[in-house]
């Protein structure tokens, strides 16, 4: 832990001990001091070296203490450790294992300062012992201090001013063991994990980010709470205050603005910035950037390595996406949102799959003559029929298609759909594929039976 008092410039509660020595009292001991003095050079006289002194403190002094108390002051960010709801100290004075003195000090009801007066004798090895309670004076049987210290190996000697800093370890110091999320944006909420999370005195927990306190905290038990990432957050450590005491954190929090997604575009897709439109099967690289949050003068550099993103599809129906943002489409026309996520922020961007669903053809069976070879068919044999094919999509593709005949000794298919039995053909059935043009895996069939020229024509289905 910080002192607990060491000035009032450092913002902390000081407890400053300082020893006068009577004027009277170190003019004695310094006539004192030149008469002895006098008898040694008298009794070495002729010696090389006087003999050494060694004097035991005389007199006494003064120990003037003063406390400073807590004072809640949620704009200031002040180290600490007397804890806030202090309300009484005892101090114990000794002399090596020999107890001197005890003083209760009370604190009083709207002053910030107590003071005490009381003389000591000059000596070496000093100890002041400080336990703070909660309880006020008198204190109860049982009464348990909530933060204890003091200081240790004290000279105090003659017409010296000897200066003590009491150090207060408190009995139940916050710490921070987890958090659920490293990362956020300002306005959102992360939850915080540790010991001593809980209210003290019915005051809540304080959680700066940095030195900016968090606007809303919501205890959970004493092992949890909830923080608000405050306005002006940057990249920083976070810190809790409970009762006045303060954590110490070596916990890093990355601040950051949002996280902005962006993916090449196809020349037909006409959508907002924040969709894209994806053909059925088609792959999309999706790159994150994340807008980190940092204070004057700093780089993002001294905070490698930062946390990574993590992507993922929320519908897969309408496709996947890697580790790496590679997105892959589906062949159904359903919408998903491709989201990048860094902690509590995420980004995202709608990828609509679009393209051709089916092929539709007009008739799927048709029945054709096929004319003796070098002879013109008679009118009332059929050789020939068109068949039409309509594409459907979920876009305006191109709504084209491509024919193609099983077996062109049998049948042939033109560029319009016209299914042509072959002159000369024999007896025997083909298949014809109407694939389309934007999306040749997508296609409709039909068949077609061709009989001598001559048989019975059956028509077309």
């Amino acid at each position: 832990m910080g002192r607990v008092a060491f000035s009032a410039h450092r913002g902390a509660w000081l407890i400053l001990v300082s020893l006068l020595v009577a004027l009277a009292a170190a003019c004695a001991e310094r006539q004192a001091a030149q008469v002895r003095l006098a008898a040694d050079a008298v009794a070495t006289a002729g010696s090389r070296w006087l003999k050494p002194q060694v004097a035991s403190p005389t007199g006494t002094g003064t120990l003037n203490l003063t406390i400073y108390w807590p004072v809640r002051n949620p704009r200031t960010f002040r180290p600490a450790t007397i804890p806030d709801t202090t309300q009484t100290i005892v101090l114990q004075t000794k002399q090596g294992e020999t107890q001197l003195r005890e003083d209760v000090i009370a604190r009083p009801a709207g002053a910030a300062t107590s003071s005490i007066s009381f003389s000591l004798p000059a000596g070496n090895n000093y100890a002041l012992v400080a336990r703070a309670y909660r309880e006020t004076a008198p204190l109860p049987a049982g009464a348990q201090p909530i933060a204890q210290g003091g200081a240790v190996g004290l000279n105090i000697l003659a017409s010296k001013r000897t200066k003590a800093d009491i150090d207060l370890v408190p009995a139940s110091v916050p710490g921070i063991t987890g958090l659920d999320v490293n990362a956020a944006s300002p306005g959102q909420t992360i939850t915080l994990t540790g010991q001593n999370l809980g209210m003290i005195g019915g005051a809540t927990p304080s959680v700066y980010f940095g030195s900016i306190a968090s606007p809303r905290v919501t205890p959970l038990d004493a092992t949890s709470l909830r923080a608000q990432v405050p306005s002006g957050a940057t990249i920083c450590k976070l810190f809790v205050w409970n009762d006045g005491v303060p954590s110490v954190s070596n916990v890093r929090f990355y601040a950051l603005a949002g996280i902005a997604l962006a993916a090449p575009r196809e020349p037909w897709d006409a959508t907002a910035a924040e969709y894209r439109l994806v053909k059925f099967g088609a792959g999309l690289k999706v790159q994150a950037t994340p807008d980190w949050l940092l204070a004057s003068g700093e780089i993002i550099e001294a905070y490698q390595p930062l946390p990574g993103v993590v992507w993922a599809s929320s519908n897969p129906l309408g496709g996947s996406v890697d580790e790496t943002g590679q997105f892959t489409a589906s062949r159904a026309n359903v919408a998903t949102d491709v989201t990048a996520t860094i902690g509590a922020t995420v980004g995202k961007l709608r990828v609509t799959p679009v393209g051709v669903h089916k092929v539709v053809l007009d008739r799927t069976g048709i029945t054709l003559n096929a004319p003796p070879a070098g002879q013109a068919p008679e009118s009332k044999f059929t050789t020939a029929a068109t068949v039409g094919a309509t594409v459907e999509t979920s876009y305006p593709f191109n709504g084209g298609v491509t024919w193609q005949s099983s077996d062109e000794g049998l049948a042939t298919v033109s560029v319009d759909g016209t299914v042509r039995a072959l002159a000369g053909a024999q007896k025997g059935t083909a298949v014809f594929t109407a694939r389309a043009v934007d999306d040749p895996a997508i296609a409709a069939t039909g068949s077609v039976t061709i009989t001598v020229f001559g048989d019975l024509d059956l028509g077309v289905d």
